[in-house]
């Protein structure tokens, strides 16, 4: 059984959309990391060139 095209092109768009999404979360992640790793090096008495 063949999809219609309607049905093709919005399941391309709802993968196009989870993609989307994954990517927003894993950069959202890395940002949040980033901008914390001050905080965490200084809890954990960590120098700025050991931090990464």
């Amino acid at each position: 059984m063949v999809a219609a095209p309607d049905q093709v092109s919005r399941r391309l768009g709802l993968r196009l959309a989870l993609l989307a999404f994954a990517q927003l979360i894993a950069t959202i992640d890395v940002n949040i990391v980033f901008i914390a790793l001050p905080d965490i090096g200084r809890e954990l008495g960590f120098n700025a060139q050991s931090l990464q």
